[in-house]
This record gives C-alpha cells, structure tokens and sequence, in this order.
C-alpha cells in the first residue's frame, strides 16, 4: 500500500488502498524513476531539481504538451509518462543538443524522447539493484495535451519536479506482474 510518510515524501498518495478496493502500488515503484530522473538532469545536464508533492492522478489524461511513454515489463509491468510544457521541452532540448531550439523539430523531439529512455534506463538500474529484473519499452512521444493512457487496474501516481525551466511531470503506474 502506498501512504508516503516522512522525509521523502510530503503529502499523501490518496484513494489507493486495499480496504476501499482500489488497487496499490508500493512506494519502491516510484522512487527509482525519481532518483533516476534527479540524477539525470542535475548531473549530465546541470539542472538543478526539486521534487514536488507526490499526488493520485485518476483521470489517467495526459496534463503537458509534450509526453514521453516508456513500457515497463518483467517482474513489474506497466508505464511511466514524462511530461513538460512545450517551452519546457525546447529549453532542455537545448540543453541537452548546445545550442539553442527556436522549433520543437525532430531533432528536439528525439532529444526529448531520449532524455525519457535515458531516465527510465538508469531506473531499471535501480530495480535490478533492488532484485527486481525489468525492461524498457523505446519512447514513444505524444503531443498534445488531453489522452488517455490507462492500464487498467493500475493506479498512476504523479511525481512533479521542479527545474529552473518548468514542471516536469512523472507518471508511474506499475504493479506486480500477474
């Protein structure tokens, strides 16, 4: 069950519990894309983070204009969105590309869905630390805000950080392969 406490988290996931017949999803499922996209974008691109309230997000829409979703199977199964603003997206494209992006073309969108990759790679890192073997879809890239992605029976749990640019948004909906 997840109910984050202390330190780490501030706030409460809400709404995902056994009792009120709503699906869970332990707190170790979440934490590796957050240290992972933390380490990520202070480290190789010199963005500094801070980690926002962890939330429920039970509409399953996408919130940002630009979306990165990565598949996860093996021992746990389902997805992570990242999500930014448009001029988010563009401003770390720049980042990561040297140079800056005045259009969000193909090569800032292959930026974007690279950083997504490079992220939820080093979180698979994490889990297999953590004795929990798993794999990596390659991104896909929506943009536009407003879909839907749902995996049924899976709650999504939204993780806001903070960067000098923006709002990065992860959304973590995993579980315990069946």
């Amino acid at each position: 069950m997840i109910i984050p406490v202390g330190e780490r988290w501030s706030g409460d996931a809400g709404g995902f519990d056994d009792k009120g017949g709503y699906p869970t999803m332990k707190v170790e499922y979440i934490e590796p894309f957050v240290a992972a996209a933390m380490n990520i974008l202070s480290s190789e691109l010199g963005i500094q983070v801070e980690r926002g309230k962890l939330r429920a997000d039970g509409s399953y829409f996408t919130t940002k204009e630009v979306s990165v979703l990565i598949g996860i199977t093996g021992a746990v199964e389902g997805n992570v969105v990242y999500g930014v603003h448009r001029s988010v997206a563009m401003d770390i494209a720049s980042r990561m590309m040297g140079e800056p992006v005045k259009t969000f073309d193909e090569m800032a969108k292959s930026a974007i869905g690279e950083l997504g990759n490079i992220i939820s790679g080093h979180a698979a890192a994490l889990f297999e630390k953590n004795k929990i073997p798993c794999a990596i879809s390659p991104p896909s890239l929506i943009i536009g805000k407003g879909t839907r992605i749902e995996i049924y029976g899976i709650p999504r749990l939204v993780i806001p950080l903070d960067i000098e640019f923006g709002e990065i948004e992860i959304g973590v909906s995993l579980r315990e392969k069946r």
